[in-house]
């Protein structure tokens, strides 16, 4: 799926840790949902961190897709970078991105050329905070969560780290978490292929080969496990997440699918992380352009 690569690899990174984080909101005991929500709060309080994201997706067994990434962030520096790998199961790309001086810039392993997008939008959105729409969020959550926080577990290691998890199949999966799923596996079938074609043109930097035959799940769509752990170190940081999501369905023709996302997040250098940045004196540089008073978005 040419027209999405960047916003599959990203967005699902993103769908599974916002799961894993928002639905662990307050809990009138410490349990593994007020544990998790400590050390969220102390982590995303941090000035700077590194870290790496593999995530995976396969269709009844088949590997479709394969998402690596090395990414750094330093808000303090209003800076970060990420080196991002995607194998299709045919071909592998390479992708590199800077946020750097206002400007965050692509440069494809395809070609020479640098991409530059110049910031935009409201303060709130550049640093990534909206405290009145977070509260608004956590209360939606937590009230399709529902009881679902006692199901999470909390132990505590050896070393005075802890392990949290929470781990889901069959009937434990509320009616709500299946509408959900439905409605998101649905909405990603919509976009035709032709459409994304000529959507991908719009994208200069995006894989000219990447293809991804992803199933278009029409009918009985059912989320069939959710496992998310997460590790906290002994300083109050979350420090490892796995998430494992399975979704199964049939498509237009009747033939039964069964989807499994795996995310695997891994944090580091916590408050001691300086992002790359790349020169881009003598490079070749190509600004995104806005359409129709808008910048376009690769995403």
């Amino acid at each position: 799926m040419k027209k999405k690569w960047l916003a599959m690899a990203g967005g699902i990174g993103v769908g599974a840790v916002l799961l894993v984080t928002s639905g662990l909101s307050a809990s009138a005991n410490y349990t593994g949902y007020e544990a998790y929500k400590d050390a969220w709060k102390q982590t995303k309080g941090i000035d700077s961190l590194g870290g790496q994201l593999h995530v995976t997706v396969s269709d009844n067994g088949k590997s479709l897709i394969a998402v690596d990434s090395r990414f750094k962030n330093n808000s303090d520096q209003k800076a970060a970078s990420a080196a991002v790998q995607i194998d299709d199961g045919t071909h592998h790309h390479d992708l590199n991105v800077y946020h750097q001086a206002d400007k965050t810039v692509f440069k494809s392993g395809e070609s020479e050329t640098y991409y530059v997008m110049e910031k935009q939008g409201p303060a709130w959105q550049a640093k990534g905070k909206h405290p009145e729409m977070a509260a608004e969020v956590e209360n939606v959550i937590d009230g399709l969560v529902g009881n679902l926080r006692n199901n999470v577990t909390l132990t505590d290691d050896a070393d005075g780290g802890k392990q949290v998890s929470l781990h889901l199949s069959g009937s434990q999966i509320p009616s709500a978490v299946h509408a959900l799923g439905s409605l998101l596996v649905k909405n990603a079938s919509l976009h035709d292929h032709e459409g994304m074609k000529e959507q991908h043109e719009k994208v200069p930097f995006a894989p000219a080969q990447l293809d991804v035959d992803f199933p278009k799940l029409t009918d009985q769509i059912r989320v069939q496990e959710i496992n998310l752990d997460a590790t906290i170190d002994a300083e109050n940081y979350l420090k490892h997440q796995t998430a494992v999501f399975k979704i199964a369905g049939k498509d237009a023709a009747g033939a039964e699918h069964e989807v499994e996302v795996k995310v695997d997040v891994e944090l580091n250098g916590i408050n001691q992380t300086t992002p790359d940045t790349v020169d881009l004196s003598g490079k070749q540089v190509e600004t995104i352009q806005r359409e129709n008073g808008k910048q376009h978005r690769p995403w």
